[in-house]
C-alpha cells in the first residue's frame, strides 16, 4: 500500500485540528473540548510516526505528555462528560505507556520490548471486527491502528488509539486537500 498520500492528507488534518485547538484554548482556556481535540491530536500525530518511524521515542513521550496534559485538562473542565470513562481509561493508558518509556520503567514495570525477549507474543486469534448498521450507512471503511502492551497471561492491556475509522466522505476530504 502507497502510505504517502495518508501521509500528507493525515499529516494536515492532524496539523490543522492542533492549530484550531489551541486557536480555541488561546481565545477560552475553559473550553474542554479544545483540550479534547489537543489531545487527539497529538496522539494522531504519533500513528504517523509510528507506522512511518518519523519520531523518536523522545518526541514520542513528549508528545504523550502532552496529549495525557490536554486530557487531564479536559477532564477537569468536563466531570460531567458522559464520556468521562472512556477518556479517563484512554488517559491511564497514556500515562502508562509514558511510564515504560525508559528502561528503567519498563524493568519496574515488567514490561519488555520485542527487542528484549527471545519469545515474541504471538496473535493466537484475530477475529474479523464487525460494523454496525449505522457504521455501514454512513460508508466508515478503513484501518485502526492501536498502541498496547501484550501481557503475560494473554490479555491485551494499555490501549491507545492512535487511528480510528473514517467515513469515505471523510476521506475524500482529506485526500481533495492533499
Amino acid at each position: 500500500r502507497d502510505w504517502s498520500s495518508d501521509v500528507c492528507s493525515s499529516d494536515l488534518a492532524r496539523d490543522e485540528a492542533l492549530r484550531e485547538a489551541e486557536k480555541v484554548i488561546k481565545l477560552n482556556n475553559k473550553f474542554a473540548e479544545g483540550y479534547l481535540l489537543k489531545s487527539q491530536a497529538l496522539v494522531q500525530f504519533s500513528r504517523d510516526a509510528i507506522l512511518h518511524e518519523r519520531e523518536g521515542a523522545d518526541d514520542r513521550t513528549n508528545r504523550y505528555a502532552e496529549a495525557a496534559a490536554a486530557l487531564t485538562m479536559f477532564l477537569k473542565l468536563a466531570p460531567d462528560s458522559a464520556e468521562r470513562q472512556p477518556w479517563s481509561d484512554h488517559l491511564a493508558a497514556l500515562n502508562f505507556h509514558l511510564s515504560v518509556h525508559s528502561k528503567e520503567g519498563r524493568q519496574q514495570n515488567g514490561v519488555y520490548n520485542s527487542r528484549e525477549v527471545t519469545t515474541r507474543a504471538r496473535v493466537l486469534s484475530k477475529p474479523e471486527p464487525g460494523y454496525t448498521e449505522t457504521a455501514r450507512k454512513n460508508g466508515v471503511v478503513g484501518t485502526v491502528v492501536l498502541r498496547c502492551l501484550f501481557a503475560a497471561d494473554g490479555t491485551v492491556k494499555h490501549v491507545v488509539v492512535l487511528s480510528g475509522l473514517r467515513s469515505e466522505e471523510q476521506t475524500s476530504e482529506l485526500q481533495s486537500r492533499s
